[in-house]
């Protein structure tokens, strides 16, 4: 609130501000109402005349707006959060509050206040113009005028660090002089007390004209010289002080930032009150829930009651000054709940409290009350200046020698404590709370070994089974529970149940064994869970209702170590994964082994019967399977038609694995079926060693198909494979893509590895991992059909039904089967004939047979001296220019690759018809579509190479040719049959009728004439036909040599 100042000018400023950038921030002024602007404008020009601000051309600028308050004044505002972005703000030079406890007992007091204190104190010249502002107009009808401020703003962050700092160094000359005499300031509040009033008023005398030379100004009608004073909230009495007199409302008591608001102000008033931690709970409990500021809150008769415990204490709350003349101490008051404390000099002081929300780490009695006493002497410090004089403690000499030896947080909280340690308690009934609670140090629970106890083995798991092993008799049992923790205590609660002699009890979980150690003597338990919190209490109640005592002890699970106690640990492990999937939901029992062994979606699914979706939600929900997914990539490589008919193999290497990181795969491309072995290397010998394991497990296959690497290309792998008669074949050197198969099979394999590493079945070695990961790909992944690879592999059923379908085969233009398919899928099929072992494919598997029996046929040829022939180099070449330049209709058909392969070699040989029939294999058995032909003769060097028939079938379009001593167009289509060398073939190219006359002139073939008459059709002037095209009266050839 502006009040009017001082109109004096002060000569000094506060120190300057530390900024970050020099860079001018300007945010414009937003609109105001005429009303505001009014008020704005009239608060101005009282500031300008009280010299708080003063006119700018500042570059900076921040918007300013105005409230109105409950008596009707008008408040002026700036916004200078912008502003404060730009400044290194100061650290806070009080933490805290002063307390009134620390005012010497009996000491007259004079309590001033400071006018205007921020308005009194000018900025550093330099920092003036950051903190300017514009006036606004309405309708914009004049220019806005600029001021800034000259001494500090309310709203700038280093304004409070900046006013204690100038305040303090204005009362430094009072504090040397009058040394003797006790000053409290906090901000512009300052409080001087001293056992005599005169030398306590020549103080004063001397402190006002020196704040005054610093420009600050006492407020005249707020100096207080008698009791009752009113000092930073406090009503300070002649011999003891409180808090000012609250009423606390219940009427607005309806959200949770109601009760936010009530219970901050009654946690800042408890170090004065009498109130014990467990008595305010009911009321603290009210706050969890909904975490919305705005969500529904309401009072519970606990709360209620502790509220009217609240009010009765500020209503008879007192705390007494400190006569620094005599001792005080630190009384531990043995409370339920949580231990409380008191510095005390015949009455309270202060009280010492913990907080209120439970920590989740469990904490015995005598851990909260060295709490409380490290709290205590820091407080005493803090205020007093020293430690307590004493402590007064709730244990026995013994227990405190057994405190020191045992536990860390006493030896801490003592740490070069100089006092006296006390256990008598004063007959004052607020220290009465020492005999109230009777569980403050452990007697059941030992912290030894019992020398004749019966030894005990829990152990949970995440899968709900709890284990028991008791005399080396194991007990499990399916709970509900879904996390290692409940369970884990929940096993711990049978065996307290089931024995009640003295027991020594281990586990493998730390947080379990800890918890249990002290839980005999923990006054106020918390957890994340209530189930968790829920199995604590009544293990608690069971170990303090037994008359035996027992022993927690803490053991590393999967450990290689000898003994008893490693085995029973293990024994109560095993039977933790003796999943009852019986007594689960579906979904329960593939989570349960998904989270073992992590199968993919579809095994999930066809082993338990679950949705697709459901199962699909429980891979994507794991926390280890989603970052393994892989996209599917489409492609074929050649598999097996059998099992062990084809295998890959390959090596990976996987870091992890030390000296044994090269993994040896063997995958039957027929099942799937993998086999992995681990080596020391990547050599011949390993490759072998890596076959004979596989043989062994797999047995021989028929061939195996790697790479071109040094160890299987070695002579030693070769000769392995030679003398077991199975053949060996590499791929193309650096094309992976042939290795296909295997090469996923490293990746599928690498995955499960990382998944399973995380898991806790078993010690996590090389050979445990990837026999785990063997063992689910192998068994657990299921195909679409609900088999699994070692199914596929072991009981292949030759006899399975298959669809069956009827083919043609085009090497013989016949129709076969029905045979069973194979597979199929983007327009391929492969069918496997039952009278042959090779498979039958409606592409072209045919012709890749029959082409490389055409090369071999014709590397035989070349050998023979009574012909000259072209090289084998140059018939492979002509080959696969004949397949470039086969023409329409049929470019990969055999006929139009034979024509041209024969009108290749006849310009560069002397081949003739009978020497190339001799060697060529049977080529496909083509059909005529449909045709009426004439016997012509077609001769080559004077030899027959196609003889004439006649032949007659139904073409569709009616397509009539006759020959008069000459060749019409003439497509070729060859075939074997007897005698019969060839036939000429018509192709209807949908011409329209027309009767020409033309001449064919093949090199070599008497020049033919003649004439053709087409009918029902309309075409294009250009013929093609079995790469000879005709153009007019002249036919050419469409290659070159």
């Amino acid at each position: 609130v502006f009040l009017e100042g001082t109109s004096d000018p002060p000569v000094i400023h506060a120190d300057p501000i530390t900024w970050k950038s020099e860079e001018p921030v300007w945010v414009d002024q937003w609109p105001l109402s005429k009303e505001k602007i009014d008020a704005a404008q009239q608060l101005v020009q009282e500031q300008l005349e009280l010299g708080h601000i003063e006119q700018s051309n500042s570059p900076w600028n921040s918007p300013i707006f105005v409230i109105k308050k409950k008596s009707g004044k008008w408040r002026l505002l700036q916004d200078l959060r912008k502003v404060n972005e730009t400044m290194e703000v100061m650290g806070a030079l009080q933490p805290g509050l002063p307390s009134p406890m620390a005012i010497p007992r009996n000491a007259h007091i004079i309590i001033i206040d400071l006018k205007d204190c921020f308005y009194t104190i000018p900025l550093a010249p330099q920092d003036c113009p950051r903190f300017a502002f514009s006036v606004p107009s309405v309708n914009f009808s004049q220019p806005m005028r600029c001021y800034q401020w000259k001494v500090l703003p309310q709203g700038m962050a280093n304004s409070p660090t900046l006013c204690q700092k100038f305040v303090a160094a204005a009362l430094e000359e009072t504090r040397v002089k009058y040394s003797d005499v006790y000053i409290l300031h906090y901000m512009d509040d300052i409080l001087l007390a001293h056992f005599d009033e005169k030398h306590l008023l020549a103080a004063y005398a001397f402190m006002e004209p020196t704040l005054k030379a610093a420009g600050l100004i006492i407020a005249k009608e707020k100096v207080q010289t008698f009791p009752p004073y009113s000092y930073l909230g406090f009503r300070l009495e002649r011999e003891t002080f409180g808090v000012q007199p609250i009423a606390l409302r219940r009427d607005n008591l309806k959200t949770l930032n109601d009760f936010q608001k009530l219970l901050g102000d009654i946690n800042w008033i408890r170090p004065y009150l009498h109130l014990a931690t467990y008595e305010l709970k009911p009321l603290f409990d009210v706050l969890k829930g909904d975490n919305n500021p705005t969500s529904p809150r309401s009072l519970t008769e606990a709360g209620e009651r502790a509220l009217q415990k609240v009010e009765t204490a500020l209503s008879q709350q007192h705390s007494s000054y400190c006569d620094y003349e005599r001792p005080w101490g630190l009384y531990i008051l043995a409370s339920e709940h949580s231990p409380t404390g008191v510095l005390f000099q015949d009455n309270p002081l202060r009280w010492i409290y913990l907080p209120v929300s439970p920590l989740r780490v469990l904490s015995p009695y005598h851990v909260l009350v060295a709490k409380v006493i490290a709290k205590g002497r820091q407080e005493s410090v803090n205020y007093l200046g020293r430690d307590p004089h004493f402590i007064c403690i709730p244990f026995s000499t013994e227990q405190q020698l057994w405190l020191s030896q045992f536990s860390d947080d006493w030896a801490i909280a003592l740490a070069q404590y100089a006092g006296e340690i006390k256990q008598h308690y004063p007959a004052n009934k607020l220290l009465q709370f020492a005999q109230l609670h009777q569980f403050i140090f452990p007697k059941v629970v030992q912290q030894c070994p019992l020398e004749k106890g019966t030894t005990v083995f829990t152990d949970g798991s995440s899968n709900g089974m709890a284990s028991l092993v008791i005399e080396n008799e194991s007990y499990y049992c399916q709970t509900s529970y879904s996390s290692a923790q409940e369970v884990e205590l929940f096993a711990v609660l049978q065996a307290l149940q089931r024995v009640p002699q003295s027991f020594n009890l281990y586990s493998d979980s730390h947080y379990g064994v800890r918890a249990l150690s002290v839980i005999e003597t923990v006054p106020l338990i918390g957890a994340a869970k209530p189930s968790i919190q829920t199995l604590f209490l009544k293990i608690q109640n069971l170990i303090r209702a037994r008359t035996h005592p027992c022993f927690f002890g803490h053991i590393r699970a999967h450990t290689a170590l000898p003994g008893p106690l490693t085995a029973g640990n293990a024994l109560a492990d095993e039977a933790t994964r003796m999943v009852c999937y019986s007594s689960l939901t579906p979904i329960s029992a593939a989570q349960a082994s998904h989270a073992m062994h992590h199968q993919n979606s579809n095994s999930l699914r066809l082993q338990f019967g679950i949705s697709r979706e459901a199962a699909r939600h429980i891979v994507k929900t794991c926390s280890t399977c989603p970052q393994f997914f892989v996209l599917p990539t489409y492609g074929v490589n050649p598999r097996g038609l059998l099992p062990n008919d084809l295998w890959q193999m390959d090596v990976t290497h996987i870091s992890d694995f030390g000296k044994l990181k090269y993994v040896h795969i063997t995958v039957d491309t027929f099942s799937g079926f993998l086999m992995a072995t681990l080596q020391p290397g990547e050599a011949s010998k390993h490759c072998i060693q890596h076959c004979l394991r596989s043989f062994s497990a797999m047995g021989l296959p028929k061939c195996i198909k790697t790479d071109n690497g040094p160890g299987y290309t070695g002579r030693n792998f070769q000769a392995l494979c030679a003398q077991l008669q199975i053949v060996h074949k590499t791929g193309i050197p650096y094309n992976p893509q042939g290795q296909g198969i295997v090469e996923r099979a490293h990746q599928t394999l690498q995955h499960q590895l990382k998944k399973l590493k995380r898991g806790s079945l078993y010690a996590i070695t090389p050979n445990n991992l990837l026999s785990h990961a063997l063992f689910v790909l192998n068994f657990l992944s299921l195909d679409r059909d609900g088999k699994s690879a070692a199914q596929r592999f072991w009981h292949y059923d030759n006899k399975k039904a298959r669809p069956l379908v009827r083919w043609k085969d085009p090497l013989e233009g016949r129709w076969h089967g029905p045979d069973p398919v194979l597979t199929w899928g983007r327009g391929r099929v492969c069918v496997f004939p039952q009278n042959a072992e090779a498979r039958a494919g409606s592409r072209k598997g045919w012709y890749a047979r029959w082409r490389r029996s055409l090369v071999e046929r014709m590397r035989q040829l070349t050998v023979q001296e009574t012909v000259p022939l072209p090289t084998a180099q140059q018939i492979q070449a002509l080959l696969q220019m004949a397949c470039e330049n086969a023409p329409n209709p049929s470019p990969a058909s055999p006929t139009n690759i034979l024509i041209s392969l024969l009108l290749l070699l006849n310009q560069i040989s002397s081949m003739n018809a009978d020497v190339f029939w001799a060697y060529v294999p049977d080529p496909p058995l083509l059909q005529p579509v449909g045709w009426e032909m004439s016997s012509v003769p077609v001769y080559v060097n004077d030899t027959i190479l196609l003889g004439g028939f006649s032949d007659k079938h139904i073409f569709p379009q009616n397509v009539n040719i006759s020959y008069t001593g000459s060749s019409s167009q003439l497509p070729m289509c060859f075939f074997r049959n007897h005698n019969v060398s060839g036939c000429l073939t018509v192709t209807d190219v949908g011409y329209s009728d027309y009767s020409t006359g033309w001449s064919v002139d093949i090199p070599g073939v008497t020049k033919l004439t003649g004439h053709a008459q087409r009918r029902n059709g309309t075409g294009p002037q250009d013929i093609p036909f079995c790469g000879l095209g005709h153009k007019g009266e002249h036919i050419a050839v469409p290659w070159k040599l």
